[in-house]
This record gives C-alpha cells, structure tokens and sequence, in this order.
C-alpha cells in the first residue's frame, strides 16, 4: 500500500495541477500541501486542523476522504501532546481595597481638608466680632450731669473699652463680672 503522501502528489501530477494551483484553489496554505505529500507530519498544526485540510485537499483531488484520514492516522508516529485546559476564574467584582495607592492619597486629602477646615474656623471666630447688649442707656444718650453710667452684658473673656467723645477721657479693659457676664462703668465727665 503507498503511504498517504504519495497517493496525494499521484493523484495531484495525473490530473496535472500544480502545488501553487492547488493552495489557490483549496485555500491551503503550500507548505501545508507539501507536508502533507511529503508526510511530514512535524511541520503540520495540530490533528484537527490537519484532518481538515486532508479532507478539503482530498476532496478537491476527488479521492475517498474517510480511507486518507484512517491511513494518515496509522502512519503519523507522534500523538498530540494532551491539552490540559485551566478554568479561568470568573471576574469578580472587588470592592475597594485599601492599598497603598489608594489610602496614601485619601490619607493626605483628608488632612488638607480638615486643616483647612480648621483654619476657616480660626478665622471665622477671629474675624466676627464678640457679642456685647449694652443696657443703660437704652440708645443714645446726652449726658445732663458729670456722671455718666454704660450697663451691660457681652461674653465671659470680652474686654470693655469706652471713649468718651469730645474729650480726651478712655476707660479701658474693663473686664465682666463672672457668673452674669455683666459689666458696669462710670464715667466723669469734665
């Protein structure tokens, strides 16, 4: 019995086509056709691949298709190599992980936010003024003797300061009195 390559190129020479016409019209690559007349079966792809291409090269050379493939079974020496398969692990979705490339940042972020926070607040209770209800005189006053009463509340650690205007007389510091945060200043006028 001839061996499977010779029985291809035979069969190729007595209907007179060339290898390139062959590739051309099979869409088989040439080298593959060649291998597959030389029975070199090192240089051919895999099993699947090459019984595809010996069934579409038998056809095309109008030989039986299932007699080719048993033979080139009992001449190829070698057995593909088992093809193990690994599952790939589905993707699942991660929540956010706290690596250092994510808590660096959302560290230092922080506290820039809560030092500028800390800031504002500084300037904000710098910036307004402290609460002082003065409550003698009830408005604005014109004074009728030489002694003239302020009355009021303001905030624990507020300062009282009263110029008396014309003149040159300015009663200062005056400190609240503790429990009511209540302050009391005369004044002499002159």
């Amino acid at each position: 019995m001839a061996r499977l390559g010779e029985t291809l190129r035979a069969q190729r020479e007595k209907k007179g086509i060339t290898l390139e016409q062959a590739a051309s019209d099979t869409r088989i690559r040439e080298k593959f056709l060649k291998a597959l007349e030389d029975s070199d079966y090192q240089t051919l792809p895999g099993t699947v691949y090459t019984k595809g291409f010996l069934r579409n090269y038998a056809e095309y050379l109008e030989l039986p298709t299932e007699e080719l493939v048993v033979q080139f079974h009992q001449e190829r020496d070698l057995p593909d190599a088992p093809r193990t398969f690994k599952p790939l692990n589905p993707i699942a979705r991660r929540s956010l992980i706290f690596t250092p490339a994510v808590l660096v940042p959302v560290v230092v972020l922080a506290g820039i936010v809560l030092f500028v926070s800390y800031l504002y607040y500084q300037f904000v209770s710098f910036a307004v003024p402290p609460k002082i209800e003065v409550t003698e005189p009830a408005s604005d006053a014109i004074a009728q003797s030489a002694d003239f009463v302020v009355k009021g509340r303001t905030v624990p650690e507020g300062r009282v300061t009263v110029q008396v205007f014309p003149g040159p007389l300015t009663v200062a510091d005056i400190h609240p009195k503790v429990p009511r945060h209540t302050f009391h200043i005369a004044c002499e006028m002159q």
